[in-house]
């Protein structure tokens, strides 16, 4: 995956946190954060009865969540240098998406 594709897939992430599919993480977000000025959806996959997602805030944060049923049942949240100073060995392809997207929120 090129930076090209990358920046397409996360601004499309931003668009998203617009739709009604994306209501509960966004108030949720908004509660625990405040003003949310970027939002990008890092990494999102299903589990058994949950779906999980990693979204970038304001190019500051790292949130971690489960949704279940539109209700958010899991929640860590990590300032962004203590995220990747904790995650020595993420995969680069996951660290050049926090990278693209901390880019995309200064726009």
């Amino acid at each position: 995956m090129n930076k090209a594709e990358i920046e397409s897939e996360l601004l499309g992430s931003r668009k998203w946190f617009d739709s009604n599919e994306a209501v509960a993480i966004k108030d949720f977000l908004a509660r625990e954060f405040g003003v949310l000025m970027s939002l990008f959806v890092l990494h999102h996959h299903f589990g058994q009865s949950e779906e999980h997602y990693v979204v970038m805030i304001d190019g500051k944060y790292i949130a971690e969540l489960e949704v279940s049923n539109s209700e958010i049942v899991g929640f860590d949240k990590y300032e962004l240098a203590n995220y990747l100073k904790d995650n020595p060995k993420m995969p680069r392809l996951f660290r050049f998406r926090i990278e693209t997207a901390q880019a995309l929120s200064a726009l």
